[in-house]
């Protein structure tokens, strides 16, 4: 027997529910959500397209399977199973591996075009033995306390042997091999954690379908929808908490100040500054007169608030601690599609990147130079602005000319004393480190006294380098790049200094080397082990690109 709820309408009418019509309703519900927040996912690919169709599938699917459990007998039923079956619930799982398939990779290899060949044609024989001989696969239904559920065809015993799909469990074990193998591949949290609720939510749908085919074989009810259900929860879970959107620009309400710093939209800008106050202060000008604003930054967010006004502007903290508008330093692909999300909705946005250093340091240059293109590919398309405070000195000359090259575009941000906002393109040049950031940068040739030290150890280090330097670019015609590097006991032997000085007791460099890396008068770099050795050896040179510097080798090379 199956159980009915009755509910009584206006001018008599009768409407009955079944425990399964309701399970479906709830399924159609959880799956409509997921299709609106995979359309609301910004900059789509294969795999968002291919995701989308496999959801409508199930909308699809829900929406003929409560018109086939509202059937008047098993026979009306068993003739709307059929076409259910056949139009949404045989093509879905080939959809969601095709979806999975183009999530890993955008190109597929071989071997997977021959496994999703195979999936769809297996989708066309289904269909068309469902067209033409429905019996083969579906027989007369039977009612159950929860609803109707199909009887067994004759090949049922073939394809569902003792009630498990043999279709159903080679796309969990393709998908679930594939899933779990790019997860450990992959260090981003936030695409960890999207396979982790994409993958168990699956699971749960599968596990709904199984049970299916196995009431079908064997008798009994069927918990089809609320398993299925359990599953499209899990993934409607994970789409809400790590999906595309998670940033919702907000703008400030206007304010009583003035705007100061009208900065040209479509750029992206670097300041450089000890401190990046003035770079918050552009930043809170913009956002609290009208512009959707984005801030990434290594302060405390409440300690940014307080300071500049901003009550509801999105602020992400770049730390490891796991609490809530956190971006882990280290996920360089959660933060691009985080920024991505944002910028796709605000239509004039600024944004503030503070922690350049810091992202460098963990995630090395060229990660962070990648990631600045795309950022500021972005900011060119949605006519927005990019600001980003760059400590003086954390970039070379050389980083520099490679950022200039690959981003012709970019600007470069000074704020005078009198509070303008002065931009001009961006030109490779040496940075000063912040101790001299205040000294006025002359030209080589005006520079007349010699450099002064505080420690003779020092001195003798820095001679030493400036001569190893012109030695080595003038005499032994090196190019500059690899003119003047020495190794801490090159240096030690050349100087007459003992090793001790040479090294930190963290095996850094020691005081004498870092007295001179404070001044920005010399550079070092980490070399691989050389003749057997392992690990890395520090090497240092005289920093060329500092004009202090420049004119004392100058006057080395005129002394006789």
């Amino acid at each position: 027997m199956q159980a009915d709820w009755m509910i009584f309408v206006n001018d008599g009418i009768v409407f009955s529910l079944s425990p399964a019509v309701v399970g479906g309703l709830f399924r159609l519900a959880v799956a409509s959500l997921i299709l609106i927040y995979a359309i609301r996912i910004p900059l789509k690919r294969n795999h968002h397209y291919l995701f989308m169709v496999f959801v409508a599938t199930i909308v699809l699917w829900s929406v003929l399977a409560f018109y086939g459990q509202t059937a008047d007998n098993v026979e009306a039923y068993t003739e709307r199973a059929r076409w259910t079956f056949m139009l949404a619930m045989a093509p879905q799982y080939a959809f969601l591996y095709h979806s999975v398939l183009h999530f890993v990779s955008p190109k597929l290899n071989k071997p997977q075009k021959f496994t999703l060949f195979v999936a769809y044609c297996y989708v066309i024989i289904i269909n068309g033995i469902l067209m033409l001989y429905p019996s083969l696969l579906f027989t007369r239904a039977r009612t159950t306390a929860l609803g109707y559920v199909a009887g067994p065809g004759s090949l049922t015993p073939v394809l569902n042997p003792y009630g498990v799909s043999i279709s159903t469990v080679i796309y969990t074990v393709l998908i679930t091999t594939i899933l779990v193998r790019y997860f450990r591949s992959r260090r981003s949290p936030l695409v960890r954690a999207q396979i982790r609720y994409l993958l168990g939510g699956y699971l749960i749908y599968t596990a709904g379908t199984l049970q299916w085919f196995g009431a079908q074989y064997f008798g009994g009810i069927s918990l089809l929808p609320y398993l299925t259900s359990g599953g499209l929860v899990v993934i409607l879970f994970g789409l809400s908490r790590h999906g595309f959107s998670a940033i919702i620009p907000m703008a400030e309400m206007q304010s009583k100040v003035p705007l100061r710093y009208d900065l040209p939209q479509g750029s992206t800008y670097l300041a450089f500054e000890p401190e990046p106050k003035q770079s918050f202060e552009v930043f809170s000008n913009l956002a609290l007169n009208g512009h959707y604003g984005l801030c990434i930054t290594r302060s405390s967010p409440s300690s940014i608030r307080e300071s500049y006004g901003l009550k509801i502007t999105p602020i992400l903290w770049l730390t490891e601690e796991k609490v809530d508008n956190t971006v882990a330093p280290s996920d360089l692909h959660g933060l691009l599609v985080t920024t991505k999300a944002f910028l796709q909705k605000a239509d004039r946005s600024v944004m503030m990147l503070h922690g350049f250093e810091y992202l460098v340091s963990i995630n090395g240059f060229k990660p962070m130079l990648r990631l600045i293109l795309r950022l500021n590919d972005l900011i060119l398309q949605k006519n927005g602005i990019l600001l980003i405070p760059v400590v003086p000195g954390t970039l070379n000359e050389k980083q520099q000319t490679l950022l200039s090259a690959e981003c012709p575009s970019l600007q470069r941000l000074e704020v005078s004393q009198s509070g303008e906002a002065i931009t001009s393109p961006f030109q490779p040049r040496q940075e000063l480190h912040p101790l001299l950031a205040n000294t006025p940068i002359p030209a080589e040739a005006h520079i007349q006294e010699p450099l002064q030290f505080k420690r003779e150890d020092a001195a003798k280090v820095f001679r030493f380098l400036a001569k190893a330097f012109l030695q080595d670019y003038t005499v032994q015609r090196i190019i500059i790049d690899s003119a003047g590097w020495r190794t801490a006991l090159e240096i030690a032997g050349g100087t007459g200094l003992p090793t001790r000085k040479m090294y930190g007791r963290d095996g850094g460099p020691g005081q004498a080397i870092v007295d001179l890396l404070k001044r920005g008068l010399v550079e070092t770099r980490s070399v691989p082990g050389q003749r057997g050795r392992g690990g890395t050896i520090m090497k240092v040179r005289a920093n060329h690109g500092n004009p202090y510097v420049k004119a004392e080798i100058d006057r080395l090379a005129l002394k006789p």
